[in-house]
């Protein structure tokens, strides 16, 4: 759910509040020398957290906006992550009046971790890249 605040000359300031939901998987592969035949470590775990953010766009010119955006979910309610936040610098390019694309950059931390001992599950890392996307908007 998004509460959009319009700002002057087309700029606007989203909040969002809402739900994620995360399906992790880890698969390792250990090979060890000699004749120890190669062992698969790893799991899976999925989840649904809640989720706070805000997201702010600056118009370039008539077509052209900056967006950043960022989230922080998780809080350690029930089964989700500790923190998982995420941040968000692109453009948008509106081609139409309905449709847009999307070209920009992704920064993802998340600190998970389940159980204990040799059934302990967890991940403490982040992940970054590229972000492309078509858009429609109704």
């Amino acid at each position: 759910m998004f509460y959009r605040l319009n700002l002057r000359n087309g700029a606007f300031f989203d909040t969002m509040l809402g739900i994620r939901y995360v399906d992790l998987k880890q698969k390792i592969d250990v090979t060890p020398p000699g004749p120890i035949p190669t062992q698969n470590l790893g799991g899976s775990e999925d989840w649904v957290e809640p989720v706070i953010g805000a997201r702010i766009g600056l118009p370039m010119t008539e077509t052209l906006t900056f967006i950043m955006r960022g989230d922080y979910g998780g809080f350690g309610v029930g089964s989700a992550a500790d923190k998982n936040y995420n941040v968000i610098v692109a453009t948008e390019w509106a081609f139409d009046e309905q449709w847009s694309t999307i070209l920009g950059w992704k920064y993802n931390y998340l600190d998970y971790s389940r159980g204990s001992g040799a059934d302990e599950f967890g991940f403490d890392g982040s992940f970054s890249g590229v972000i492309a996307a078509l858009t429609y908007s109704f």
